[in-house]
């Protein structure tokens, strides 16, 4: 469930910062609210907070049917353009 809000948060960042590439994240802090029972459907729902020139901020809920099973916060580093590690992307060919 943790990774799921992860996940949702660098994308949330990443839109509303109109950032097209991969955030990564800086600090999560996560609490369970409530079991989440095998086969639930859980959804994300993520608030973007604010970003200043190189960090992102948001929260957001996990919900369950029967209500929020997780709520976390997240800061998110938004790596310039041409950081060489997150601004480009290399492939490599590992057929022989």
């Amino acid at each position: 469930m943790v990774t799921v809000m992860d996940m949702a948060l660098g994308v949330a960042m990443a839109r509303a910062a109109d950032f097209k590439g991969f955030v990564p994240t800086v600090n999560m802090t996560s609490d369970f609210l409530m079991p989440a029972k095998h086969g639930d459907w859980l959804e994300s729902k993520v608030e973007f907070g604010r970003a200043s020139r190189r960090m992102a901020f948001a929260e957001g809920l996990l919900i369950g049917p029967e209500g929020p099973v997780l709520r976390c916060n997240g800061i998110g580093k938004l790596p310039s353009k041409t950081d060489p590690v997150f601004g480009q992307v290399r492939v490599i060919d590992t057929r022989r």
